[in-house]
């Protein structure tokens, strides 16, 4: 199976699931409701995958300033949902030594702590996204959809909004990658919230409150 026919299946999956959300049905009667909340966030970017390939977003990102080492917007507080957290957490248990992994739950403790963040307050103050080491992601290919949207059009707008403040700098971005991922987002915290399963909340929190019931 072609990495294009297994992602449109999973997209099929996650809209059979938002119409069943959407009827409120209950997870006892509709097998796909009772589906892991990890697998939720797979089917959803899954949903936006294909939807971003659809809307031309390949060569739309050429044209784009962000790249590998480029963190500013690591220090934003990024709203998504438990089930994108716990995947993100269940891919660094998988993928980081068992030393690494205590450490990342150690920066996300640590992290944590500082919520909420202010608007106001410039991002260079706020701690980096305890998934960042090095400037590098280290869950990017699970990294929540709210992460994928996000981009730039031009590196010095982002390092002027990271020091003086996003209320202060507009960054210019893509509109139309933002908003499939920002859809995809929205149609998953929707779903959650009408099946009673999730809501909307930002990734550090909901990461350090993983980890209290976390022994790995």
């Amino acid at each position: 199976m072609s990495e294009d026919t297994g992602r449109a299946g999973q997209a099929a999956r996650f809209l059979d699931w938002l119409a069943s959300a959407a009827a409120e049905e209950q997870a006892s009667d509709n097998g796909d409701d009772d589906l892991p909340l990890i697998e939720l966030a797979e089917l959803a970017c899954a949903y936006a995958e294909q939807a971003f390939e659809r809307a031309g977003g390949p060569q739309r990102a050429l044209s784009l300033d962000c790249q590998r080492g480029c963190d500013y917007c690591c220090h934003l507080p990024v709203e998504t949902s438990r089930a994108e957290a716990s995947r993100a957490l269940e891919f660094a248990r998988e993928n980081l030594s068992a030393e690494a992994f205590r450490e990342l739950k150690r920066r996300i403790r640590e992290a944590a702590t500082a919520y909420p963040l202010s608007p106001q307050r410039p991002p260079a103050k706020n701690p980096s996204c305890p998934l960042l080491e090095d400037a590098t992601c280290l869950v990017y290919p699970v990294r929540p959809l709210a992460c994928r949207g996000w981009n730039s059009r031009d590196a010095a707008a982002c390092r002027a909004a990271f020091e003086r403040g996003v209320t202060e700098v507009t960054v210019p971005v893509d509109t139309r990658i933002r908003g499939v991922f920002a859809n995809a987002s929205e149609a998953l915290l929707r779903g959650l919230t009408r099946t009673r399963r999730d809501g909307p909340t930002h990734l550090v929190p909901a990461l350090a409150a993983l980890i209290v019931l976390d022994r790995g």
